[in-house]
This record gives structure tokens, C-alpha cells and sequence, in this order.
């Protein structure tokens, strides 16, 4: 039942995180977080919130590996009398049993897990990859680690913005991410000081996100993106971090498919979104 949703052994999403709740509370958007567990076990945890008249849980409800479908299914009923209506779970099983109906096909992400050793991340990336990654690193870029809310933070957002203007995509608004605990920005410069690359890494619990990114000419050119990733994975997995999350792949961005998979980042296909029709469930 509702425990402290941030005592958890689960690897949860961002948008499942207690620090994704803390950000949409300072944006004034409340959202419920349901702790179901068995014997102090930890079984399921969802993070549900209100919009469009529906309540919603983005990336979620996020279960204990390996539970038997019957009792997944059980929870996933659990959770419909908390109010869920619109889930969006990493896998699909148990929801039809516990009277969801799919809506909508999965997408895919791509997961990193961060926790072999430098050379065994190298190894497992792809070679021209990994060959780019070797050039950047030669070409003597610099880095600095700054708080979010410092100067590198106002200028990744500043240049975010028009990058995200300019190639006309959507994203989750900038200041759901000011205020997150432990948010870091890394900042890339070439030799002669020109500023190569900026990223965002958001940590939350045993997994963190690289959210956005803005690169230079000179900084593409030098793969400054890829040493960012390998500088990113080593400062995070010496910090206890498993899995580095890189955001949805999409075969219709085959450019961005494969600079995250070339990583040796993983594909995984998420759950669907499933809804729960007012009839189901009613005998």
C-alpha cells in the first residue's frame, strides 16, 4: 500500500522516479504514488497523474522482475482501484488479464548498463563507433561538470530551445529538470576554448537519464557527443549507477538509432499504452 515511493530496490524510469514527482510538484502538478508490496517486498510501484480527464501513469506501473502473470495481473486490478486508467508499462504482461485494452503499439528504448569496466564498455561498442569515440578523445577536448542551475545549465536550455525550434521535434519542458537532485551538466571545449558540446544527465536511483543535448559544428565533427556518453558512464557507475538511459529509438531516426545502439546500448521494446474501458471488470 502507499509507502515512501523513494525507498525503493526497483530500477525505475524517470518518469517514474520520486524526483520526477518532486519536478512536476514544483510546476504545480500533483501526482499519486502507489507502493504495492507483499511481506516489506517491494512488488510494483506506479506514479500516476491526471490529465486529459484520465489518470495516467507514464512509463508505468514498473514491476518486480520475474512475478508469476497471475499475481502481476492481480496488482496491475490493484491499481485500476487506485484510479488508473491510462498505463504505459516497459512490458505488456498482466495487462489484458487485469483488464487493460492496448491502444497503442510499443515504442523502443535504448538502455546502457554502465556497470562492466571501461574496457568492456569499449569492446562491446560498435567499430566505427568506437573509432570516433578514440578520435574525439584525441583531439584533447575539455571538460567541466556543472549544477543545473549554473551558466552551462542556462546556455544547454538556451540552445536546446532553438535546436528544438529549428528542427520542429517536441520535448518535455526544460524546467521539469531545474531543481533535480544531483542533475549535472557536462560541458565540452575544444584546445582553443570554443565550447564543443553541452549535455544533461539527470540521476534517479539506480539508473540515469542523458535527457538533451546540443553540439557545435566543431563538436559533431569531433564526436564530442560520444566522449561525452564514455565520460558520463564512467563519473555515474563509480557513483553506484547501473543502466544509462538514452531515450527512444525510432527506425524513421536512423542517424539517431545509430549513434545511441553504437554505444553498446541495448534496444529494448517498451509495453504499449493500455487503457482500461469503464465495462472491463464488471461482471
Amino acid at each position: 500500500m502507499p509507502r515512501d515511493h523513494a525507498l525503493t530496490e526497483l530500477a525505475l524510469p524517470l518518469q517514474q522516479s520520486p524526483a520526477f514527482a518532486a519536478a512536476l510538484a514544483r510546476q504545480g502538478i500533483a501526482a499519486d504514488h502507489v507502493t504495492l508490496d507483499r511481506g516489506g517486498t517491494i512488488l510494483c510501484q506506479c506514479l500516476m497523474l491526471r490529465r486529459w480527464g484520465l489518470t495516467l501513469a507514464p512509463r508505468g506501473p514498473v514491476f518486480r522482475e520475474d512475478l508469476p502473470a497471475e499475481l502481476r495481473a492481480g496488482l496491475i486490478g490493484k491499481l485500476a482501484r487506485e484510479g488508473l486508467r491510462l498505463a504505459e508499462p516497459d512490458t505488456p504482461e498482466g495487462m489484458r488479464a487485469g483488464g487493460f485494452t492496448q491502444v497503442m503499439t510499443p515504442g523502443w528504448v535504448a538502455e546502457w548498463d554502465i556497470r562492466p569496466a571501461e574496457a568492456e564498455l569499449r569492446a562491446a561498442m560498435r567499430p566505427s563507433w568506437r573509432q570516433a569515440l578514440a578520435q574525439g578523445e584525441a583531439a584533447g577536448l575539455e571538460a567541466w561538470w556543472h549544477g543545473i542551475l549554473s551558466r552551462a545549465g542556462a546556455e544547454l536550455f538556451a540552445r536546446e530551445a532553438a535546436q528544438r525550434r529549428a528542427r520542429r521535434y517536441r520535448a518535455l519542458p526544460v524546467r521539469l529538470w531545474r531543481g533535480w537532485p544531483g542533475g549535472e551538466v557536462l560541458e565540452l571545449r575544444v584546445p582553443d576554448g570554443g565550447l564543443a558540446a553541452l549535455m544533461l544527465f539527470l540521476p534517479h536511483g539506480r539508473v540515469v537519464t542523458y535527457q538533451m543535448g546540443w553540439a557545435s559544428e566543431a563538436g559533431r565533427r569531433l564526436g564530442a557527443h560520444r566522449v561525452g556518453l564514455m565520460l558520463a558512464a564512467n563519473r555515474f557507475a563509480a557513483a553506484g549507477i547501473e543502466r544509462m538511459d538514452l531515450g527512444q529509438i525510432d527506425a524513421a531516426q536512423p542517424g539517431l538509432m545509430r549513434f545511441k545502439l553504437g554505444s553498446g546500448a541495448s534496444a529494448r521494446p517498451l509495453g504499449g499504452s493500455w487503457l482500461r474501458l469503464p465495462w472491463r471488470g464488471r461482471r
